[in-house]
C-alpha cells in the first residue's frame, strides 16, 4: 500500500472534505518529492525522503483529523442554541408576547436547518438544529393528530396514537433511499401497530414504541448525515443525541431561571463538548458521559421528587431506555468503524 493510500484509510472524514483534503496532500507530496530530485537525489530516495519529512501515515491522518473533526468555537457555540432558546420564554413576562415569541424562535430555528438542507450544507451545528426543528415540526403533528382523532364522530382516544408521527421519518427514508425502503417500512408498520395498541397494553407496546421510534430516527440520521457528501457518522450521532436531549429538555419540570440553568448544564454545554472533540474516540466518551449522566438525573428525580418511588422500580426501566437510546445514538458510528476494521482485514489478506 503506497505512503498515502496509508493516510487515507486513516483519516474520519465526510467523502468530499476526505477527496479534498487527500488532493491537496498529494499536490504537497508531489511538489516536496519534485524539489528533492531537483536538488541531486533519485526518485525512489526522493520519495522516501519526502515521507519522512511528512511524518508517519498514522500521524499524519490523526492531525488531518483533529484539525477537520473539531468544530470551531463559533460552530460549537451555535450547536447550544437550540437548547438555550426554549427557556428564553421563561424570561418574558407570561402571556401571550412569550407564547408569540416562542413560536417565532422555534420557527426561526426551522428555517434556518431547512435552508441548510436544501443548499446541501452539512456544517456541524446543522446536528442540534435540525433536531429542535423535527422536534417542532412532529410536536405539532403529534398535536395534529391527537386532535383529529379524539374529534372523530366515535369520538375514540387513544393517548399513544399520536406516536404514530414518529413513523414519518421512517417513511421518508423508504421513499429517498430504495436500499434503506424494506427497513423503513417495517418501521413504520411497528410504530402503526405499537400506536394503535394493536399489541397488549404494557411494555410490548411500550417498547415497540420506543424500539420503533429508535429506528426511524436512526434510519434519518443515515439518510441526512451519513449518507452525505459532506456528511459523516460522526454527525449522524450527534443528530440522535441532540434529538434524545431536545425531548428530555422539553418535559424538565423545572421553570425560569432553574429551567435555563439545566438547559445550559446539562444539554447545551455536552453538545459543545462533542462538537470540540477531535477525534472519534473522544466524541463517543462524550457521548457515552453525558448519556450516563442524562440516565442518573432521570433515576434520581424518580426517587427523590415528589411522590417519588422506590429505586428498584425506576431503575430497570430506566437502564433499558437508557440502553436503547445509546445503542442507537452510537450504532452509525459503530457501524463505519466496523466497516473500516473489515478494509482493513481485507487489505491485509
Amino acid at each position: 500500500m503506497s505512503y498515502l493510500n496509508e493516510i487515507e484509510r486513516r483519516l474520519d472524514l465526510p467523502v468530499a472534505v476526505r477527496q479534498q483534503v487527500m488532493r491537496e496532500l498529494a499536490s504537497h507530496f508531489t511538489e516536496l518529492k519534485a524539489e528533492l530530485v531537483e536538488s541531486g537525489m533519485e526518485p525512489p530516495q526522493a520519495e522516501r525522503e519526502a515521507e519522512k519529512r511528512l511524518g508517519e501515515p498514522s500521524d499524519v491522518a490523526a492531525r488531518l483529523n483533529a484539525a477537520h473533526n473539531s468544530a470551531s468555537w463559533k460552530s460549537a457555540l451555535l450547536c447550544a442554541v437550540p437548547f438555550v432558546i426554549p427557556a428564553i420564554r421563561f424570561l418574558l413576562p407570561a402571556g401571550g408576547f412569550r407564547t408569540a415569541a416562542s413560536y417565532a424562535l422555534a420557527l426561526f430555528i426551522f428555517a434556518v436547518a431547512l435552508r441548510e438542507l436544501i443548499k446541501g450544507r452539512r456544517p456541524v451545528w446543522l446536528t442540534t438544529w435540525l433536531a429542535g426543528a423535527c422536534f417542532l415540526a412532529f410536536s405539532v403533528g403529534a398535536d395534529a393528530i391527537t386532535y383529529l382523532w379524539t374529534h372523530t364522530p366515535l369520538s375514540l382516544n387513544t393517548p399513544p396514537l399520536w406516536q404514530v408521527v414518529y413513523a414519518f421519518p421512517a417513511l421518508i427514508v423508504a421513499w429517498r433511499v430504495p436500499r434503506l425502503r424494506s427497513m423503513g417500512l417495517a418501521t413504520a408498520v411497528m410504530l402503526v401497530l405499537s400506536s394503535s395498541h394493536v399489541y397488549e397494553a404494557g411494555a410490548a407496546t411500550h417498547y415497540g414504541l420506543v424500539v420503533g421510534g429508535a429506528i426511524s430516527w436512526l434510519l434519518l440520521a443515515v439518510m441526512v448525515f451519513q449518507m452525505h457528501p459532506y456528511g459523516s457518522p460522526n454527525l449522524a450521532s450527534f443528530f440522535i443525541m441532540a434529538l434524545f436531549a431536545r425531548g428530555y429538555l422539553s418535559h424538565e419540570p423545572l421553570t425560569g431561571v432553574g429551567y435555563l440553568l439545566v438547559g445550559l448544564v446539562l444539554y447545551a454545554l455536552p453538545m459543545v463538548w462533542v462538537a470540540r472533540a477531535p477525534r472519534r474516540e473522544d466524541k463517543a466518551f462524550a457521548i457515552l458521559t453525558t448519556m450516563v449522566v442524562w440516565m442518573l438525573v432521570m433515576m434520581g428525580r424518580s426517587v427523590l421528587g415528589p411522590g417519588g418511588i422506590a429505586a428498584s422500580r425506576v431503575l430497570l426501566p430506566t437502564v433499558r431506555t437508557a440502553l436503547i437510546s445509546y445503542v442507537t445514538v452510537m450504532f452509525p458510528i459503530w457501524l463505519e468503524v466496523r466497516r473500516n476494521r473489515k478494509n482493513r482485514s481485507a487489505i491485509v489478506r
